[in-house]
């Protein structure tokens, strides 16, 4: 009988890559018997297949003890008409509905997390409330990169509770690689950059590598930003460009703005660099190029020698003098793009597949699963919590009833 897993993850003012990467695993995964908690309307609710059934809770907003009751609510009464097995907290905004629904109804619980745990943009009281969860609420805790394990390991997460699962893509779909036109044999590289402009982003770094590499000498390059600056980083952009735009080389830079699809822009290019300065837990952009063959001159930061195999399947840089000495040298020996580039082709096609991904999710499910209900399961007593939902107190014991919800 397939496993029954119920998946929460009502966000609805963000559209990004762990919705994303749900929704490949979502299409990817078989053998289970799968449910997904939404908000309705959202655009994960629209971009989910079809088939896989849902059930709508208020959204993620600023919190509500009502609307938190309500989720728990609806979670648990789902658990229970569905005989749920585990609950899957996707995101960490997710845990504490996980946690909670799992503990009221004595199933288990794990949870998926794709950020930095110490990220600036998670409030103190978050990040206590994550600790909490992956203390006593949570069988395990997914960390979608080694790098990111290690930074939970680093602030006190506990190491029996962690697993690594890497994020996968769908297969590429239309032609299998790069066009035709990617033959090397173009006078001049196309070279781009994916992603936001900002100072953490480092594309103020970008621009000074390739002013070192035009006072070097080598002028066989075109370079391609596409992206922009949000409302926090818009002056700091305006500034720099303006600074690089007045260079003798400026006109070899173009913008092009955002992108509906990655994929011809990664189509149409030779090599992608990816000059961050920030913790990147696993650069989805370093698949998404490799999948097309297209290799990448790195930062060293995050997970991304996860994904790039150094001087095999790209190139990685600390300095940004030694970034510029790297494009140096691909651009006076092209056919180590090439090489790199079929390398890296395949092994984003053997490591970062949304089918690997799901088969790794199975997998962990299988192995709580089995645990709960191995041959020590009950030998001893579990605690007892009180919990307070609307003025009411519903005990928990060792397998409580979603009814007393």
């Amino acid at each position: 009988m397939a496993m029954r897993i119920l998946v929460v993850h009502p966000e609805a003012r963000f559209y990004g890559g762990a919705e994303r990467v749900l929704e490949y695993f979502s299409t990817a995964v078989g053998q289970l018997d799968l449910r997904v908690v939404v908000a309705k309307n959202s655009r994960l609710d629209q971009t989910l297949p079809r088939h896989i059934p849902r059930l709508h809770v208020p959204e993620h907003t600023r919190f509500s003890l009502k609307d938190f009751a309500a989720q728990v609510r609806a979670v648990s009464r789902l658990v229970k008409d569905a005989n749920v097995e585990l609950i899957h907290g996707w995101a960490a905004r997710d845990w504490p509905l996980a946690s909670l629904a799992a503990c009221l109804c004595g199933v288990s619980a794990v949870g998926t997390l794709h950020d930095d745990p110490e990220s600036r943009y998670i409030r103190p009281a978050r990040r206590q409330l994550m600790r909490l969860n992956a203390r006593i609420g949570l069988d395990r805790i997914v960390c979608v990169s080694e790098a990111l394990r290690q930074r939970c390991l680093a602030v006190g997460y506990a190491k029996d509770k962690l697993e690594t699962i890497h994020n996968g893509l769908p297969p590429v779909s239309g032609d299998h690689g790069k066009p035709s036109r990617q033959s090397l044999d173009q006078p001049t590289m196309r070279i781009g950059y994916l992603g936001a402009f900002s100072e953490g982003k480092g594309t103020d770094r970008l621009l000074a590598m390739f002013d070192y590499v035009w006072q070097a000498g080598v002028t066989n390059w075109e370079l391609i930003l596409a992206g922009s600056a949000d409302e926090a980083n818009t002056a700091w952009w305006e500034a720099t460009w303006r600074s690089f735009s007045q260079r003798s080389w400026g006109h070899r830079v173009s913008l092009v703005g955002w992108l509906d699809s990655s994929a011809a822009f990664l189509n149409s290019i030779d090599l992608l660099v990816f000059p961050s300065r920030i913790f990147d837990c696993l650069p989805t952009v370093l698949i998404e190029a490799a999948r097309r063959g297209v290799p990448a001159v790195a930062a060293n930061v995050g997970g991304a020698r996860e994904i790039v195999v150094p001087d095999q399947t790209g190139w990685f840089f600390g300095k940004d003098d030694e970034g510029g000495d790297i494009l140096i040298r691909l651009l006076i020996n092209p056919t180590m793009i090439r090489d790199a580039g079929v390398k890296a082709q395949r092994r984003a096609e053997s490591h970062f597949t949304a089918a690997r991904m799901a088969d790794d999710y199975l997998s962990l499910y299988r192995d709580v699963l089995g645990q709960r209900v191995g041959p020590a399961a009950g030998t001893a007593s579990n605690p007892t919590y009180t919990i307070t939902i609307d003025g009411r107190e519903p005990v928990v014991d060792n397998r409580p009833s979603c009814s007393e919800v």
